[in-house]
């Protein structure tokens, strides 16, 4: 299992800085750069939830009124930045690499 963990956070911060960088709120790169076909098959993915995630999260808390630089929005010591982090998790689909064969 070790195999398969990583760092969403990491991917994402990532993501967060490089759209500070070229001047691209973090919520439009992510809409701008998301797919429409599975890469694998070619057909389209049936449901689309993410971008409507994305869309009525940042209208939810705010994510409008928040400075967009990096570790600007503090309080004393505790940082009070917002960011985003999306995930999917591909499950029940053939068997894991570290079953016997």
């Amino acid at each position: 299992m070790a195999d398969r963990l990583f760092s969403p956070f990491a991917l994402e911060s990532a993501l967060d800085e490089l759209a500070y960088a070229i001047g691209i709120d973090p919520v439009a790169l992510r809409l701008m750069n998301g797919i429409e076909i599975e890469t694998d098959s070619g057909r389209p993915f049936s449901t689309r939830a993410m971008r409507k995630c994305l869309i009525e999260g940042a209208a939810r808390f705010g994510w409008e009124k928040r400075r967009p630089e990096p570790r600007s929005m503090r309080d004393g010591r505790i940082s009070l930045d917002k960011g985003w982090q999306a995930q999917s998790t591909l499950t029940g689909v053939g068997r894991p690499r570290h079953a016997a064969h």
